[in-house]
């Protein structure tokens, strides 16, 4: 199966972690600001292809964790 938000955030204590690796800046996402923002089939790769940076507006420079 492929890896999702909606099948690796299964619990309100989970965050989603990104960081521009372009400028260094980071950000930190609850599991309902993921779901609602990028939906619970959103894959690995489109997050970091889709993310852009809210300090220096980079687009697809996006490390992401939860």
């Amino acid at each position: 199966m492929f890896e999702t938000l909606g099948r690796v955030m299964t619990s309100d204590a989970h965050t989603l972690k990104l960081k521009c690796t372009a400028c260094g800046h980071q950000d930190e996402w609850c599991r309902q600001k993921a779901m609602a923002t990028l939906g619970p089939d959103a894959s690995p790769y489109l997050v970091r292809h889709n993310m852009v940076c809210g300090a220096c507006y980079a687009r697809g420079q996006a490390e992401v964790w939860i």
